[in-house]
């Protein structure tokens, strides 16, 4: 029989006659990971056959259950097809997970190697050191394969009586190193499993060293919280099980005690609560005799009293959650307890720089940072990674639980360390909110240090939630001032947070006045409607109340609030005026960075004018002006309106030069929602220049670069939309139709929604449908759009336009187009899409309508001089004049 037959067959032995699927086996026993096509289980199995069975044709033992799938009957419970000598634990459920660990442990551990297995208390290490005994032995790879406890031990004497203890080797006090060396080299080619060698590291170095110079065809498996710091050790540190995986144990041992629960979402939350901790979920998944999963989910705020006793592998004796931990806690050193307790006061985890300012140590204790170390050397705190290669600290869930009670106890010197941690928690993550810090911020936009202070958020929350309780609204303020920059959605989420901290007694003028001021900014960013207008409205009433000059560059803040507040309106003319005067004010006072916060802002809303030119001197101005190493994200933006302003003024080349230079400088910071932006400019540039394809292939690898970053919604109905566009103009309607509806799911408000449906709209005109044209504009009509209405309406009148002159409607069709003139001379709009429609209602209407067909090519003229679209121009010209004219 070949290793492989022996893993299958003991696998399917452990599973008490139960069919295993195809992709089980494939992952327990091939370990494989993903999905895979293979006929290698069917293959085995059917050698299998011809080897147990005494006609391969009928099975009695390895029978089919369904499909691919198979089960073992017949045969005694964990059997195993080896006759190996040692003394592994009985494991009486199946190991579930571990596959890609079991192998890699299998790869490390070569004869005379030695490998380690850490983690924390409850995450598998003893069974997944005893499930690689077993295997050794089914496959033949060892001789023998023997199991020491080492739990009970304290000192060397200890680990040499329980190693002699287990092979039955009798020791003399004189020769009794010799002796035991003997003992353990002649099991020749054996495995030896030290579980539990935490307590007696320092003692277990000195007979390691000395076993393996003697033994040194055997194999060892270490089970620590920590390291032995051996030569030639291997250390595989054991982490959660992934989901998937938790909630599959979850299942099987809530089976296994009579209380069958099916696998789902809520298993998958109670798995992500515990923390993917095996000890935790088998202890859990015991509770489903007496409460349903929703209970069990309620009561895990306090896994420590939730989750009891269990009886471990072996039945050597029995432990909980609690008892486990306590077991680290027990072997640390005053100063380890001390900062461990410490870092309780942190929410979702920590940086080690936060970690250094809140943790303090006794004078004659170590460095913070080398006690930090230790305390992750032996598995207490762990080392996450996070989006954009960030890294992480953190507690386990239930030993944070257990270090927030050690926190909380009311016996010196607990209740001053704590207090005095929560008053440096507090104090570092305020600090995030300062103007200063969020100065820096803005101008340099790094989504790297967006997403380092994203996940601080929970910390922020609580850093002003205990500042409120303590009387401190100072630092309540700058920590909700930080969580607003990084995650404008609290300002919505967190319901009264900003209003307590305002109505908090004895709230420095200061604080109450930058509160009001980045949190208007949150809900505009937010789109807060009514409630950003009355929080703006407080703030430029606490700035008359606190009689701030008009020399004060937050007079410049309530210029820029208002300005983003016209421009979300669909009044741009209000949008500039404001912009505009906070630059000159802040240029007149001195206040340089306010200018440059405020004049890409200056910038959106000339364009939105279209006062192109102005743009482009602002812009080049400010270009020569800006350092991209200290503004960065501020050259970003100018680079895009410059590109915006350029393109409309038919400078094509240069406006495409811009626009790749913002998005370049936007993915250099990690801001893909910039980026994707500036891109969106740079594919109507192609777009006006009649590159359709070449726009579907940018947007093709744009969307690709954006799924791999992470994109949010936003980004995704950008770039869906823009290829919807592009895909119309060069005939792929199916694509168009499915762009357009994936971004209308995703677009984020109705405004943006109101584009897509325009652009469907015009896909329902390319394909004749008119009827279903106007139904759109109806629905967008029928939505009450308040911002950029001006230019939605104008739109929907254009392609109403359309649709009379192919019905014949005149009457309609030259009330439609003065309407559509009316508001362009109103708002200044210039736009390819009102010239393209345009035009298409004055072909419609040419042979039976000259009049209203001249009205159309009027306007759409206009737009195509606006644009600088010469060549076009002068066809149009001689249809207006009448001449020429294209025929219905």
């Amino acid at each position: 029989m070949t290793p492989l037959e022996a893993r299958l067959l003991r696998y399917l032995a452990t599973r008490g006659e139960r069919a295993v699927g195809h992709d089980e086996l494939l992952r327990e026993v091939w370990g494989y990971q993903g999905k895979v096509t293979t006929k290698a289980v069917y293959e085995t199995v059917r050698r299998l056959r011809r080897k147990i069975e005494r006609d391969p044709r009928k099975p009695r033992h390895l029978l089919t259950a369904f499909s691919s799938a198979y089960r073992l009957v017949g045969v005694g419970h964990e059997r195993a097809p080896s006759g190996g000598r040692g003394n592994l634990p009985t494991q009486h459920s199946a190991l579930v997970g571990r596959g890609a660990e079991l192998h890699r442990l299998g790869v490390a551990l070569g004869p005379g190697r030695l490998v380690t297995l850490t983690g924390p208390a409850g995450i598998g290490k003893t069974r997944l050191a005893v499930a690689l005994g077993a295997r050794h032995l089914a496959d033949g790879a060892v001789q023998a394969a023997w199991f020491f406890d080492l739990s009970e031990v304290t000192d060397e004497v200890g680990v040499l009586r329980a190693v002699a203890s287990t092979l039955g080797a009798r020791l003399e006090p004189d020769h009794a190193w010799d002796q035991l060396l003997d003992a353990l080299h002649h099991q020749g080619d054996a495995l030896f499993v030290l579980d539990n060698l935490e307590q007696v590291i320092g003692p277990s170095r000195r007979f390691l060293e000395a076993c393996r110079s003697r033994a040194t065809a055997a194999r060892w498996v270490i089970t620590s919280r920590e390291r032995l710091e051996l030569d030639g050790e291997q250390v595989l540190e054991l982490g959660p099980l992934a989901t998937d995986d938790g909630v599959r144990l979850f299942c099987d041992r809530a089976q296994a005690a009579g209380a069958p629960v099916a696998e789902g979402p809520l298993i998958a939350e109670i798995v992500d609560r515990l923390d993917g901790v095996p000890l935790a979920i088998e202890l859990a998944a015991r509770r489903t005799g007496l409460l349903t999963p929703e209970e069990l989910l309620s009561r895990l705020e306090s896994q420590l009293k939730t989750l009891g006793r269990r009886a471990r592998p072996g039945g050597a004796h029995t432990q909980s959650l609690r008892a486990a931990i306590q077991g680290s806690w027990v072997l640390l050193t005053h100063t380890e307890q001390l900062a461990l307790a410490q870092c309780a006061v942190f929410v979702g985890g920590f940086s080690a720089l936060a970690a250094e300012a809140v943790v303090r140590l006794p004078p004659d204790a170590p460095p913070t940072t080398e006690v930090i170390q230790s305390l992750r050397d032996k598995s207490l705190i762990q080392r996450v990674g996070t989006h954009r290669g960030l890294h992480r600290l953190r507690l386990l869930t239930c030993i944070h639980e257990f270090a927030a009670e050690q926190l909380q106890q009311e016996a010196a010197p607990w209740p001053a360390l704590r207090r005095e941690a929560e008053l440096r928690h507090g104090a570092f993550f305020a600090q995030l909110g300062s103007p200063e810090r969020v100065g820096a911020f803005v101008r340099q936009g790094s989504a790297r240090l967006a997403a380092a202070q994203t996940l601080e958020v929970d910390n922020l929350l609580r850093a002003a939630e205990r500042a409120l309780d303590r009387g401190d609204g100072h630092t309540a303020a700058l920590a909700c001032v930080a969580a607003l920059e990084v995650a404008p959605w609290s300002a919505l989420s967190v319901e009264g947070l900003p209003e307590r901290i305002l109505a908090a007694p004895g709230l420095p003028q200061e604080a109450r006045l930058w509160l009001l001021d980045r949190w208007a900014t949150a809900l505009f960013e937010t789109r807060g409607g009514a409630r950003a207008d009355r929080v703006l409205a407080r703030f430029e009433e606490a700035l008359v109340e606190a009689a701030v000059d008009a020399s004060d560059p937050r007079w410049a803040s309530r210029h820029r609030l208002r300005s983003v507040a016209a421009l979300r309106d669909g009044d741009p003319e209000a949008a500039a005026r404001w912009a505009s005067e906070g630059v000159r004010a802040a240029e007149r006072h001195g206040w340089e960075e306010e200018a440059r916060v405020l004049g890409p802002r200056w910038a959106a809303a000339l364009n939105g004018l279209g006062r192109y030119d102005e743009v482009r001197r602002l812009g080049e101005a400010a270009l020569g002006d800006l350092d991209r190493r200290t503004h960065p994200f501020l050259v970003a933006l100018w680079h895009k309106q410059l590109g915006h302003a350029l393109s409309r003024l038919g400078r094509y080349a240069d406006a495409g030069v811009h626009l790749r230079e913002a998005e370049q400088v936007a993915l250099s910071l990690g801001r893909e929602d910039q980026a994707a932006a500036a891109a969106h400019l740079r594919f109507g540039v192609l777009f006006d220049t009649g590159r359709y394809r070449e726009a579907l292939d940018a947007l093709a690898a744009t969307r690709a670069r954006a799924a791999r970053s992470g994109h949010n919604l936003r980004v995704s109905a950008f770039l869906l939309n823009a290829e919807g566009c592009a895909a119309t103009e060069v005939g792929e309607f199916g694509r168009a139709e499915r762009c357009f509806h994936q971004a209308l799911a995703m677009a984020p408000d109705t405004w943006k929604g109101a584009f897509i449906k325009l652009n469907l709209a015009q896909l329902r005109l390319r394909q004749g449908q008119d009827d279903a044209a106007r139904q759109f504009v109806g629905d967008i009509r029928g939505d009450g759009i308040e911002q950029n209405a001006a230019l939605v309406m104008t739109l929907c009148g254009a392609i109403e336009m359309v649709c009379d002159a192919r019905a014949g409607r005149w009457s309609a069709l030259q009330a439609g187009a003065l309407e559509v003139a009316a508001s362009i001379a109103e708002t200044g709009l210039v736009l390819r899409d009102i010239a393209a429609l345009a035009q298409q209602a004055g072909d419609a209407a040419a042979g039976a309508a000259p009049d209203c067909a001249r009205l159309a090519y009027r306007i759409a003229l206009g737009q195509l001089e606006a644009m600088g679209r010469e060549e076009e121009c002068v066809a149009l010209r001689g249809r207006v004049a009448g001449e020429g004219a294209a025929g219905g």
